[in-house]
C-alpha cells in the first residue's frame, strides 16, 4: 500500500482530534478538536488500497494508531494502522479467538473495542479487546492468536489503560464489578476485583426516572487522569428510539445523548463521588470518548470541563457537552449526514483519534 499524500500538515499542539472516514467524503481529514487553525491534518488515500484499509470498520484508537477490523475477508482480519505514515502492523484474525465463528460481523456482540497499552514498537506493548463481552489479550506483531482471559459467561462495558500503573482497568456487566489486570508479568494477572454494588454512592448515583414513551440506555466510559491518578466512571444517558408515532422503523432513528455524570473511583474505601470541585466542574479536565482509547487531559486549547463525545451505536451522536453548565454543543468541523441511517454499517462513524502522545 502507498502511504497516503500529505496534503496539509499543521500541528501546533499535540491534541486530539476527530477523524472523519473517507466514507463522508473524497479524502480523509482530522481535524482538531481545538479552535480553528490550531491543528488540521488531512490525508489522501491512494486510490488502490490493496491492504483492505477502505473496507475495514474502526474498532479503536490509541496511542497514535487505528484499529482495523476487516469483517468482509474469511479471517476476520484486524491490524494497527498510522494514518500519517501509511504503516500497518498485523493483529490476529478473529478466527484465533477460541469461541469465535464466521460470519464475522460488525455488530456489539462480536468485536466491540480493541485498545494497546502503549507503542506496538515496545515489547511491553499489549492489545486488549472486548468481544462476545469477554475480554482476549494479545502481543501485537508477536503473538499468533488471541488468548481470552476471563471466565465464559461474563460481559464486560469498557476498559482504560494507565501507564503510571501499568494496568488495564476493565468494567464488568452494567457498571457491576471493577477489575485491575497486571500484564508485566509473563502471563496477565488479576490484580483487584470489587463489586461495586458494595461500594457507597452519592445521591445522584440513582438513574432518574422517567414516564415519557422514549425508550432509554446508559453506556459506561472508564476514563484514568493520570495527572491526578484518579479513575473515573463516565454514566453516559441516551434516548435509545425517538420515534415519531406514526413510524414503525424505530431503529433508523438515531441515538440521542441526554447527559452525562462523572464520578471518582476509590476502590480502597469503596467509594463513587461526583466529580465535582468547589466550583462545580471537573477541575478544568477535558474528556474523550467513543470508540477510542478514553482520554482526560488539561490544555488550553481545549473547551475545559467538558466531555468531547461519538457515537458508539450509529452516526450521528456527536458533541461537546459542557459539565459545568450541563448544556450541549456541536463539533466544529462535523454536520452528521441526515441521508445516512443510524445503523448503516457501510458507513463509518467518526472518532477521536491522537497522532502521537497526549498532552
Amino acid at each position: 500500500m502507498e502511504p497516503p499524500n500529505v496534503v496539509a500538515t499543521r500541528v501546533k499542539k499535540v491534541l486530539p482530534c476527530l477523524m472523519l472516514p473517507s466514507s463522508f467524503a473524497g479524502i480523509d481529514v482530522v481535524a482538531s478538536a481545538v479552535e480553528d487553525g490550531v491543528g488540521l491534518l488531512r490525508f489522501r488515500r491512494s486510490r488502490k488500497d490493496e491492504s483492505g484499509v477502505s473496507e475495514s470498520r474502526v474498532v479503536g484508537s490509541s496511542h497514535g494508531w487505528v484499529v482495523l477490523f476487516n469483517h468482509k475477508r474469511r479471517h476476520g482480519d484486524l491490524f494497527l494502522w498510522d494514518p500519517i505514515s501509511g504503516r500497518q502492523i498485523k493483529l490476529p484474525p478473529m478466527k484465533t479467538l477460541p469461541d469465535a465463528y464466521p460470519p464475522f460481523n460488525m455488530g456489539r456482540a462480536s468485536m466491540y473495542k480493541v485498545i494497546i497499552s502503549c507503542s506496538p514498537d515496545r515489547d511491553e506493548c499489549r492489545a486488549m479487546m472486548i468481544y462476545y463481552g469477554g475480554l482476549a489479550y494479545c502481543h501485537p506483531g508477536r503473538s499468533p492468536r488471541w488468548t481470552r482471559i476471563d471466565e465464559k459467561g461474563t460481559w464486560y462495558e469498557d476498559f482504560v489503560y494507565s501507564a503510571s500503573r501499568k494496568q488495564f482497568f476493565c468494567l464488568r456487566g452494567d457498571a457491576e464489578e471493577l477489575e485491575a489486570w497486571d500484564f508485566t508479568a509473563s502471563s496477565p494477572i488479576l490484580v483487584w476485583s470489587v463489586h461495586l454494588d458494595d461500594f457507597h454512592k452519592d445521591d445522584d448515583w440513582a438513574e432518574s426516572e422517567d414516564d415519557s414513551e422514549d425508550e432509554h440506555d446508559t453506556n459506561y466510559h472508564l476514563v484514568f487522569d493520570e495527572k491526578s491518578a484518579q479513575l473515573l466512571l463516565v454514566t453516559r444517558h441516551l434516548l435509545t428510539s425517538h420515534t415519531p408515532r406514526e413510524s414503525t422503523f424505530k431503529w433508523c432513528y438515531p441515538f440521542k445523548t441526554t447527559s452525562f455524570e462523572v464520578h471518582r473511583v476509590d476502590w480502597e474505601n469503596k467509594r463513587l463521588t461526583s466529580y465535582m470541585n468547589a466550583e462545580g466542574s471537573l477541575g478544568g479536565i477535558s474528556i474523550f470518548i467513543g470508540r477510542n482509547h478514553s482520554l482526560a487531559i488539561s490544555a488550553p486549547q481545549l473547551k475545559p470541563n467538558s466531555i468531547y463525545f461519538t457515537d458508539t451505536h450509529g452516526l450521528h451522536d456527536i458533541g461537546v457537552f459542557d459539565y459545568e453548565n450541563y448544556t450541549f454543543s456541536p463539533c466544529t468541523y462535523y454536520k452528521p449526514r441526515s441521508d445516512v441511517p443510524n445503523l448503516d454499517f457501510d458507513a463509518q462513524a467518526p472518532f477521536w483519534f491522537t497522532p502521537t502522545k497526549c498532552l
